[in-house]
């Protein structure tokens, strides 16, 4: 382990990747609604409230429970100790993830019939666009 691992260790992870095929258009844009809002309420909605469940592919409270819980709530704990400098940077991360998941979503309802076939290369053009 080098000195910097030893120094700095690895964050937890801040949301699940396959959170990015599987949220549903609407329920992303409202969250790119909430996080465009005031800047306290936004943040407040990422360490208090359920933006970063449904970064992890949380859809309701109902869905909770099992592992899931343990890495939300150690992503939350993780955010509430960035310095307040970083959470304007952190918001619009959460943004453009649910921005990518409307592209998604529009990507793969676009190629219709072909979905089945695409739909792993519209993942990694949405991914690779840089949009989470």
């Amino acid at each position: 382990m080098s000195l910097t691992g030893a120094l700095l260790p690895t964050p937890p992870p801040l949301y699940c990747p396959s959170a990015l095929t599987t949220t549903p258009t609407n329920l992303a844009q409202g969250y790119i609604t909430l996080l465009s809002s005031d800047s306290n309420l936004a943040w407040q909605a990422l360490t208090s409230g359920n933006v970063v469940a449904a970064a992890f592919g949380v859809q309701s409270v109902a869905e909770r429970g099992g592992g899931v819980d343990a890495e939300i709530d150690e992503a939350k704990r993780h955010l509430a100790k960035l310095p307040e400098g970083s959470q304007k940077e952190v918001v619009e991360a959460y943004s453009s993830f649910f921005l990518a998941c409307t592209k998604y979503n529009d990507a793969v309802n676009d190629a219709g019939l072909r979905r089945c076939c695409r739909e792993g290369e519209i993942r990694r053009v949405v991914v690779e666009e840089g949009e989470i």
